[in-house]
């Protein structure tokens, strides 16, 4: 069975593949994802078309940051159900644990894992595709918007120490 993932993912998508003078329809078409969901947040499609998808578009565009650049303009209200759990915790600690609870009504292909050791809390994001595949774009994309979620529940003040990833670095930091 594929795993899905919430249309709202793509919040943003066709404008930015436009400036980047890459078809959005042309890309969505290219890896069978109807282009009405990007009127819909809440359609869901397979989670492998939309890592593909992204992928392709990066390359298309000759950019190697696709999926942060989506990031950049996302708000907790693309987080649709999920986000309304979020504002309604008493705690960030609750806040944490609901959306690592809950992350698979927007995504079933993330998993959220949390180690704590001296007052220090490590935030694991996982992507667990059906297959292997480049997901560069669909991991920065998330951690990015787990990056804004964060900001919108505590605050510009907030700063995480480090993020790290399994890729390699961009040529251009």
């Amino acid at each position: 069975m594929k795993k899905l993932h919430r249309s709202a993912s793509l919040t943003n998508y066709a404008e930015l593949a436009q400036a980047l003078n890459v078809s959005p329809l042309e890309q969505l078409r290219r890896v069978n994802i109807n282009p009405a969901c990007l009127t819909n947040p809440d359609t869901l499609v397979p989670a492998s078309a939309l890592i593909q998808l992204l992928e392709n578009s990066a390359q298309a565009a000759g950019v190697e940051n696709f999926g942060l650049r989506m990031a950049e303009e996302r708000r907790i209200s693309n987080l649709g159900p999920l986000a309304v759990l979020l504002r309604s915790q008493p705690t960030m600690r609750k806040a944490l644990e609901a959306m690592r609870d809950y992350a698979h009504l927007q995504a079933e292909v993330l998993s959220l894992y949390f180690e704590e050791k001296d007052g220090v809390l490590v935030i694991h994001e996982e992507l667990m595709a059906e297959r292997p595949e480049p997901m560069r774009q669909a991991t920065e994309l998330s951690l990015g918007v787990l990056y804004r979620t964060l900001r919108a529940l505590r605050g510009d003040k907030w700063h995480p120490s480090a993020v790290c990833f399994r890729h390699s670095p961009p040529r251009d930091l």
